[in-house]
């Protein structure tokens, strides 16, 4: 222990402050070599050589001979009796424990304090106390001894030490705040005692590293109490106020967000209108063929390639689109749409421009009223491309395959479909199965594969559909 630097007689009390009950310096063997007291309140005292002991097996010198550099063993609050002027007295300190070091780093033994609480809770005013990891709860008396009360608040998950002074989890408490209200009779954090209210405010603070305590006052503030009563009750009905209203403005808006889509619709169906005015037909076949592009886009979204594309959105969108595949005949002479016999090669050459009409009609309705629609989207790829076929030989763009989009290669059967099925003035209805026959035949060519196996697998819903309509 010869390198540990000593006190000096002399300078006991000027290094020993009256906040500390006793310092002790061990050496690595665990015998004391210096061991300064201050009891009671009195000047600090060397123990003399013969008095020091061996301390090789207490326990808070076998914990601090474990700790590394700048480790500290902390233990629980402890009570010592006392003797002072013929009256026992407890004492409450707290045992503070570091490893000593020298200049090459070897732990070479321990320095030991023990701490006054009293010192601490002379820092406190008048109504706070600590309430310690053991259900203590400290408050200093008018004489200046330590009041000791056993109370289990059960507010405030702390870390409990353990009588080594190690952390352990305390399982039975019920919150993880690190301040607010609490009393033995809790409710909203009030404690209440006949007419008063009264409050226990507290804060959860660490001293040193392994000390949990709470430190709290108490208030009696019973208008205060009211006064936030009020407040909450204020501040609840201020919240369901603003969510009514928030939910009322989002109705609303919601209501003129659909008038509007219903409007916008309303306007381009009118539209509609017009051709079924020109071509008695054209309604029952705009009817018929909106309905067998749903009946065959449910089908084909069992499809495991198709299953993430057609959705309930996209089935709903393409009964409305559909409406408006040959709204481009708007721009067709009545000689060539109500023609009564074939078509000549010139005349079938303008009535294939009803889809670039239709397109361009749709492109500028979306593109000058900046409309999002996705319906509107969908019926101008079905007005525009319901021509093309699979092999890339139909009009007017000559896509193939999947460059035909898909709500297009949808209702491209469906419109050949109710074409065979339907009696024009060029030509007789055939019948359902004649038509079953024919887009068989056209799979691969006019066709998509995909869209015609999922066509096969419902073609009794296109016999039901044509039949009611």
């Amino acid at each position: 222990m010869s390198e540990i630097i000593l006190i000096q007689r002399g300078s006991y009390n000027k290094y020993c402050y009256k906040d500390y009950y006793e310092i002790t310096m061990i050496d690595d063997a665990g015998q004391e070599q210096i061991k300064v007291v201050n009891k009671n309140n009195k000047d600090a005292q060397a123990v003399q050589g013969d008095s020091l002991i061996n301390v090789k097996d207490k326990k808070y010198f076998i914990k601090a001979m474990q700790l590394d550099k700048y480790g500290v063993y902390v233990s629980q609050v402890k009570s010592l009796p006392q003797i002072n002027q013929g009256e026992m007295r407890k004492l409450y300190i707290i045992k503070l424990a570091v490893p000593l070091f020298n200049s090459q780093g070897t732990k070479k033994g321990v320095l030991v304090l023990s701490l006054y609480l009293s010192r601490i809770l002379d820092l406190l005013s008048q109504d706070m106390f600590i309430y310690t990891e053991n259900n203590k709860l400290l408050s200093l008396a008018p004489k200046g001894d330590i009041k000791v009360k056993s109370i289990d608040y059960n507010v405030v998950n702390i870390e409990h030490s353990d009588s080594d002074g190690h952390s352990s989890s305390a399982n039975n408490h019920n919150s993880e705040k690190e301040h607010g209200t609490f009393g033995k009779e809790v409710l909203d954090g009030q404690l209440h005692k006949g007419d008063e209210k009264q409050a226990i405010h507290y804060i959860k603070t660490q001293p040193l590293a392994a000390i949990n305590w709470i430190i709290g006052t108490k208030h009696h503030h019973p208008s205060l109490i009211e006064a936030l009563d009020r407040i909450r009750l204020l501040s609840i009905i201020s919240y369901i106020v603003i969510i009514s209203l928030i939910l009322f403005i989002s109705y609303k808006t919601v209501q003129k967000f659909i008038e509007l889509i219903d409007a916008q619709k309303a306007i381009i169906f009118s539209l509609v209108r017009l051709t079924e005015g020109r071509d008695p037909e054209t309604g029952a076949h705009l009817e018929r063929t909106r309905n067998y592009a749903v009946i065959l886009a449910k089908q084909l979204g069992k499809n495991d390639k198709y299953s993430d594309v057609i959705d309930d959105e996209f089935v709903e969108d393409i009964f409305e689109a559909a409406l408006l595949h040959d709204i481009g005949k708007v721009g067709i002479r009545d000689s060539i749409l109500l023609k009564d016999s074939n078509l000549n090669e010139i005349e079938y050459d303008q009535i294939k421009g009803h889809v670039k009409i239709g397109k361009e009609l749709l492109e500028n309705i979306i593109s000058k009223f900046n409309l999002k629609q996705s319906f509107l989207s969908m019926a101008k790829n079905i007005c525009a491309y319901h021509h093309e076929k699979y092999d890339g030989t139909g009009y007017l763009e000559g896509l193939e395959g999947e460059e035909i989009p898909l709500e297009a290669r949808i209702f491209a059967l469906c419109d050949v479909y109710d074409v065979i099925c339907s009696k024009r003035c060029y030509k007789d209805a055939l019948s359902h199965q004649e038509a079953v026959e024919r887009i068989k035949e056209g799979e691969n060519e006019h066709f998509d594969p995909n869209v015609v196996d999922a066509f096969l697998r419902c073609k009794d819903e296109f016999a039901r559909v044509g039949e009611e309509h």
